[in-house]
C-alpha cells in the first residue's frame, strides 16, 4: 500500500470529474444527444440522491466498537454524512462514514490513482485515500474514516462491514 499522502477530498472530487469526463466524451455539448442525455441524467443523479442509503444505518455501534474498540455515542447525520464521537467524549470524530453517488469503475480510477492503492475484496473495488477508505459499490461510494489514534485495520473492517449492508 502507498505511504503517499493524498488528499481524501481531492481524489473525490478527481474521481467526480473523472466519470463526468469519461461520459462526455465524443458529444458536443449543444447536440441534441448531449442535451437528452443531461436531461436523463439529471433525473437518474435526482433519482439516485433519493434513494441514497442512510449512512447511519450503514454501521451498527456494535460494529463500531468491534473494529475500534472503543464504544461509540450515537451517530449523528452531518451533512449527508454520519459521525459517530467516543461515548465517553474522548474522541470527538472516532468514525465518519459518508455515502455519495460514485459510478467508476476500477480501470476509471488507475487513470488517476495507483494499483497500490486498490484494497481487494471490499465492494466492487476499494481505494486506500490519505486516512480514508472509499468503497465503490452498485453506483455508490462508502467513505470510512477512523481517528488517526485507531489502528488503520478498522477502517477496512469497517468498510467490510458497511459494504456488506449497502450490497444487501
Amino acid at each position: 500500500m502507498s505511504v503517499r499522502a493524498h488528499s481524501p477530498a481531492l481524489a473525490t472530487a478527481a474521481v467526480v470529474l473523472l466519470a463526468s469526463f469519461i461520459g462526455c466524451a465524443g458529444e458536443e455539448a449543444s447536440s441534441p444527444a448531449a442535451s437528452e442525455r443531461t436531461r436523463t441524467e439529471t433525473e437518474t443523479s435526482e433519482a439516485a440522491a433519493s434513494a441514497a442509503p442512510e449512512p447511519c444505518s450503514l454501521l451498527t455501534a456494535d460494529e463500531i466498537e468491534a473494529a475500534t474498540g472503543i464504544a461509540p455515542g450515537p451517530g449523528q447525520d452531518v451533512a449527508g454524512a454520519c459521525a459517530w464521537s467516543a461515548a465517553d467524549g474522548s474522541i470527538g470524530n472516532l468514525v465518519t462514514l459518508t455515502v455519495q453517488h460514485g459510478d467508476v469503475t476500477r480501470e476509471q480510477w488507475l487513470t488517476i490513482g495507483d494499483e497500490e492503492d486498490i484494497i481487494e475484496g471490499v465492494g466492487d473495488f476499494a481505494v486506500q485515500v490519505g486516512s480514508q477508505i472509499q468503497v465503490f459499490q452498485n453506483g455508490w461510494l462508502v467513505g470510512v474514516k477512523v481517528d488517526r489514534t485507531v489502528a488503520p485495520e478498522a477502517r477496512t473492517e469497517l468498510a467490510r462491514s458497511a459494504h456488506a449492508k449497502l450490497a444487501a
